[in-house]
């Protein structure tokens, strides 16, 4: 927590103002547009980072998926398929997952 304290107060933010080099004055720019999103990947919880790999990683399954079924013409049996892959130890109903069914519901 005192990282993201010192980061957060850093000279660094007026960089760009004080800076006469153009890349400077970009990656001033750039520090100071992502200013939020690099002090929280220093923010640790349960005392390990966030991350999003997990998700890239379910998202890479997925295009495999696609990629070695040269496409699906039935997204229930694509839904189903990707289910299955990311989680084989769990059952599912085909009432919960029918998405066509809520579709139109709640336009009312």
């Amino acid at each position: 927590m005192k990282l993201v304290k010192k980061i957060s107060a850093s000279p660094i933010d007026n960089i760009n103002k004080l800076s006469t080099i153009v890349g400077l004055q970009k990656l001033g720019n750039t520090l100071e547009s992502w200013k939020k999103e690099i002090i929280n990947s220093f923010i640790k919880y349960d005392n390990r980072k966030l991350s999003n790999g997990p998700i890239e990683g379910r998202n890479k399954y997925i295009h495999i998926i696609l990629e070695l079924a040269n496409g699906y013409s039935n997204f229930k049996r694509f839904r189903n398929r990707a289910m299955y892959i990311l989680n084989r130890l769990e059952t599912y109903n085909e009432k919960i997952l029918d998405v066509f069914s809520v579709r139109g519901k709640g336009k009312e």
